[in-house]
């Protein structure tokens, strides 16, 4: 029962903190989403429910500690929640190449949908090559990073795995 607790606590130091990189020079292009990484860690060990609330309540606080569009992350979120949830029919969320592939597509969509929602709104922002490029690259190294997060959670906690 540890875990779901550091998730939560890593999660907000993780959206406190990100403004702070990205502001200074830090990691902007390589952007690893440890927010999807949890989230499907905990879709895995705790069910349905532990998932998409920590989501939902992850995408409600980085709406409130910025200035986007409240309900837009946690509307982002819940769909890269979907997509895990959906995903998993398909592919086994407990082995390494199904994590990295379910991880990486969740964050690839998220950020699309993104793009695409900004659009809608007319902030004149355009989805070109190269935006797409930097997308695919930070869901990949996402999705590589999710299986040792997924080792050492797993590790830490000791619990059998639940199918989905």
């Amino acid at each position: 029962m540890i875990i779901p607790i550091i998730a939560w606590v890593i999660s907000l130091f993780y959206i406190l903190n990100k403004g702070n990189l990205i502001k200074g020079g830090g990691p902007g292009f390589l952007d690893i989403d440890l927010v999807t990484i949890f989230m499907c860690y905990l879709l895995v060990r705790h069910g349905n429910t532990a998932a998409v609330v920590f989501a939902f309540v992850q995408g409600i606080l980085i709406d409130v500690f910025s200035a986007g569009l409240l309900g837009m992350s946690a509307l982002l979120y819940l769909i890269a929640f979907f997509c895990v949830y959906f995903g998993c029919r398909l592919l086994d969320l407990l082995s390494p190449r199904g994590q990295v592939i379910l991880v990486a597509s969740a964050v690839f969509l998220r950020r699309i949908v993104f793009v695409l929602i900004l659009e809608a709104f007319s902030l004149k922002v355009t989805l070109s090559f190269s935006s797409i490029t930097l997308f695919a690259i930070s869901a990949i190294a996402t999705g590589i990073v999710a299986v040792p997060v997924f080792v050492v959670f797993d590790r830490l906690e000791r619990t059998p795995a639940r199918r989905v």
